[in-house]
């Protein structure tokens, strides 16, 4: 898929956050994993802090967010390739 420039990460992020918060999610996981190449500006320090059960795994696909770096539990940098995708597939299911 190709971006469009008009990515917003924390619009995909705070409806992550209220979906496990108000929906049957939070009874499945506490975690969310975005697939980004980083191309958006976060500041969402207020929304996950210390004390905050939810986890976030950023995995950046040829890019980098100082943003999402602080926030995330698990910042990795993965290849579009086939070990990428391995090592992508074994973080999930250590979660």
């Amino acid at each position: 898929m190709e971006a469009n420039k008009g990515t917003c990460i924390e619009c995909a992020l705070k409806t992550a956050l209220r979906d496990l918060q108000d929906g049957k999610m939070a009874s499945e996981t506490n975690t969310i994993i975005i697939i980004t190449d980083g191309e958006d500006k976060v500041n969402m320090q207020d929304y996950f802090r210390k004390e905050n059960e939810t986890k976030l795994i950023t995995v950046m696909i040829n890019g980098y967010n100082e943003g999402l770096k602080k926030i995330s539990t698990t910042y990795m940098d993965a290849k579009l390739s086939e070990s990428g995708a391995l090592e992508l597939l074994g973080l999930a299911r250590s979660v």
